[in-house]
C-alpha cells in the first residue's frame, strides 16, 4: 500500500485509467458546488473501464430534531458554518446519484439506461444522525 497526499478534486498525480478501484470514505459530501464536479470528473479519469468507484456519503432530509439543522440550508443543501462558509453537501440519494450518472460513472447496458450497479442506504441511527448513501459504480468498458 502507497499513501499519498493531494487533491481529490485534481488526483493530478496519477495518470489517466490507473485504478481498479477508488473508494470514497465519507469524502464527497466534504466537496462542495463546483469542486464536486471536478473531482467526479478526476474520479472517472483515473479509473480503468471497468473499475469502480465506492461511494459512502451522508444523504436524505436533514431532521427538525437535529442539531445540524440551524446550519442547514434547504436551497443548496449544505450546513453552513457561523462564517457563512458551506462545510457539508446533504443531498437526496437520487440527486447524488445522478452526479454519478452525469459524471460517466455507471454501467451502460446494451438497450438500457445508464444504471448504477450497487446502492443502499444505510439509515440513520437517530436524529442526530444522517443516512449514508452506499453505492458502486463503474466506469464503462469501452
Amino acid at each position: 500500500v502507497e499513501f499519498t497526499v493531494g487533491s481529490v478534486v485534481e488526483l493530478s498525480p496519477y495518470p489517466n485509467d490507473f485504478f481498479h478501484l477508488v473508494i470514497d470514505g465519507r469524502c464527497l459530501h466534504c466537496i462542495i458546488g463546483p469542486d464536486r464536479a471536478r473531482t467526479l470528473a478526476s474520479i472517472y479519469r483515473v479509473l480503468q473501464p471497468g473499475g469502480g468507484f465506492l461511494l459512502q456519503s451522508m444523504c436524505g432530509e436533514v431532521m427538525e430534531a437535529s442539531p445540524m439543522r440551524q446550519a442547514f440550508d434547504p436551497a443548496s443543501h449544505c450546513l453552513v458554518n457561523e462564517q457563512g462558509i458551506a462545510t457539508r453537501y446533504i443531498g437526496l440519494a437520487e440527486a447524488i446519484l445522478e452526479e454519478l450518472k452525469t459524471a460517466g460513472l455507471a454501467t451502460s447496458l446494451p438497450g438500457k439506461r445508464a444504471a448504477i450497479a450497487s446502492c443502499h442506504i444505510v439509515p440513520r441511527e437517530g436524529p442526530h444522525d444522517q443516512d449514508d448513501l452506499v453505492a458502486l459504480a463503474v466506469k464503462p468498458k469501452t
